[in-house]
């Protein structure tokens, strides 16, 4: 009964996702949806609105308080506002973005409030938060949009994408003009602010892209969903297998959702978190800090669901359901 309700609700909002006029759709995700079309309206422009009291604990049918561990519960947001992506860059600041025609949101005071800002886009699936005033959103339709004032407005770039199927689930910029972003087997990349786009080409034997990680102009990792890391200093002209992630039957789905999140500080350290079938799986974070060579795993106590990793600080944002952010640090 559980997985019929989620089919129709999903059904609902695919009809939204497919509203905006493009040669390319957002397909059916391989697992649940994590937001529906909320049954109350969208604040008006501009709006600014207290959200709904931030919870004390993760939200579980029996209310277990956050346990004990390497990962620190910072904060639950039940957010008024549609949700498929989202993240925190630093505690206090945050943005989420959504369905049509993209619905983006940001907080300057740790979710207390949130204000709405303009955008015109197919559904959003990718986000990356460079700072408190640049942004990245990826999604269906070949849309790219990008934020230099914090949020407040998110004007279109050139899209890039025709012919394929599948949203960009993945974005990784440096600034305002350098980054990559890829679907599960498309993958562009931009060293002029999206005027222009050019293909990246993909390692042998890739199963798919999961999720990408630009730490240099032309330097950057890719984790397919075996597990693979790859690593490439010439923007994807050359690969080399740097790992293979022990993922002990760990099943990253092929949803339109970034599912895995990584962030590397330098060649040597580096994070990636991977997240199983929405609510119904765990969380996993992998640490290394010899390149890859070893690494050392824990569970993050949280509910599954699309993953973001923020630049810089060791927090990582879940949406772990309808509209329901859980942001957590490591501090081991």
């Amino acid at each position: 009964m559980r997985r019929l309700v989620y089919f129709l609700l999903l059904l609902l909002l695919l009809v939204s996702c497919q509203s905006v006029s493009a040669p390319v759709v957002s397909p059916t995700p391989s697992t649940p949806i994590p937001r529906i079309q909320s049954a109350s309206p969208t604040p008006a422009p501009s709006a600014t609105f207290a959200a709904v009291p931030t919870h004390t604990a993760v939200p579980t049918a029996t209310s277990t308080p956050f346990p004990a561990g390497p990962w620190k519960l910072v904060a639950v947001h039940n957010l008024r506002q549609n949700v498929m992506a989202a993240g925190f860059l630093t505690e206090e600041y945050g943005i989420t973005v959504g369905t049509y025609p993209g619905v983006p949101f940001f907080t300057t005071n740790g979710g207390k409030t949130w204000t709405d800002g303009a955008m015109q886009a197919d559904c959003r699936y990718g986000l990356d938060i460079i700072d408190t005033q640049v942004a990245w959103a990826s999604g269906g339709a070949m849309n790219v949009r990008h934020t230099t004032d914090g949020g407040r407005t998110w004007p279109a770039v050139t899209d890039y994408g025709l012919g394929t199927t599948r949203p960009f689930h993945t974005i990784s910029f440096l600034d305002d003009l350098t980054g990559w972003q890829a679907t599960l087997y498309m993958f562009g990349s931009t060293r002029d602010g999206g005027t222009t786009w050019a293909d990246v080409p993909q390692p042998q034997g890739l199963n798919d892209i999961a999720s990408i990680d630009l730490i240099a102009p032309s330097a950057g990792y890719l984790l397919d969903f075996s597990g693979r890391l790859f690593f490439t200093r010439d923007n994807g002209a050359h690969w080399k297998t740097v790992s293979n992630l022990d993922l002990e039957g760990l099943v990253i789905p092929k949803a339109a959702y970034q599912m895995a999140a990584m962030r590397f500080s330098d060649e040597r350290h580096g994070l990636i978190v991977v997240s199983e079938e929405y609510q119904i799986g765990k969380v996993t974070a992998f640490h290394t800090t010899d390149g890859g060579r070893t690494w050392t795993t824990e569970m993050v106590p949280v509910i599954s669901g699309p993953v973001f990793l923020s630049r810089g600080e060791p927090l990582l944002t879940v949406i772990t359901g309808a509209d329901i952010l859980t942001v957590v640090r490591y501090d081991p």
